[in-house]
């Protein structure tokens, strides 16, 4: 698989007097994959996101974006870097303007961008085309940003939450474009607490807990190991909480 962007001992910490929250981590990450980011609240998946992407400053070390058989450092934001990357967050203002509109002023920053796939996508998600994206519901504008991102064709695309103020028709339509969407030399990291909805997707997870990389590990091997059943509850064991609904309803009836 193709080196699409790997950290060096990057450290960072939100406060000069505070300890540092991600200390010397280390990752890499290949093209071809759906990379599942998963973690509890206030674990730092969306702070190493940004890290990843150049959109924070490590106190330390870099994340180092492929582009062209060169390693270029993100925090450094050239453009040739921010090409091959793009950070879909939870919550975004998009520019007063249509779907069509947007593709044309935003589009020629990624080298590869389809307006093509773009309208694919709009239409598949079911987007009116002729209507300024501030006017549309949250979870349409969540589409039009989700079906903008997969069209740039970047090399690795982040998507923060990507299922929230989606109604159940649309998450169907968002796996398949996931799917649609990975390439040798393209990857999607979904960072999410919806376990079960990307359950069939992700073939890579990560598990971040309180600033460390506690496993990144494939599904397929984890799927061959002789206890999985699957990722929620492969989870729960690792980070040490129950996920049965006995061992819940034992519990709530001992404190009753």
């Amino acid at each position: 698989m193709v080196n699409i962007l790997e950290t060096q001992d990057l450290s960072f910490s939100w406060s000069p007097t505070r300890d540092e929250w991600f200390q010397h981590l280390l990752l890499k990450l290949e093209g071809g994959h759906i990379y599942g980011l998963m973690g509890r609240n206030g674990a730092g998946k969306t702070t190493m996101i940004k890290l990843l992407c150049g959109c924070l400053r490590p106190h330390s070390g870099a994340s180092l974006i492929q582009v062209g058989g060169h390693q270029l450092v993100a925090a450094e934001r050239r453009p040739e870097a921010l090409a091959e990357i793009v950070f879909v967050p939870e919550s975004a203002d998009l520019p007063p303007v249509t779907p069509p509109e947007l593709a044309e002023l935003v589009g020629p920053l990624y080298p590869r961008f389809s307006e093509d796939t773009f309208a694919a996508h709009l239409e598949a998600l079911e987007i009116p085309r002729d209507v300024k994206i501030p006017r549309l519901s949250f979870g349409q504008r969540r589409k039009v940003h989700i079906a903008f991102a997969l069209a740039t064709n970047a090399s690795l695309v982040f998507l923060d939450e990507p299922s929230n103020g989606l109604d159940i028709a649309a998450q169907i339509v968002l796996r398949k474009l996931l799917i649609a969407h990975i390439a040798a030399d393209r990857s999607v990291v979904v960072s999410t607490h919806h376990v079960r909805e990307f359950e069939h997707v992700v073939d890579e997870v990560l598990v971040l807990e309180h600033g460390r990389i506690l496993a990144h590990e494939s599904v397929a091997a984890l799927q061959e190991s002789g206890d999985f059943e699957d990722l929620e509850s492969w989870y729960a064991r690792l980070i040490g909480v129950s996920s049965s609904p006995n061992a819940m309803r034992t519990s709530h009836h001992e404190r009753i």
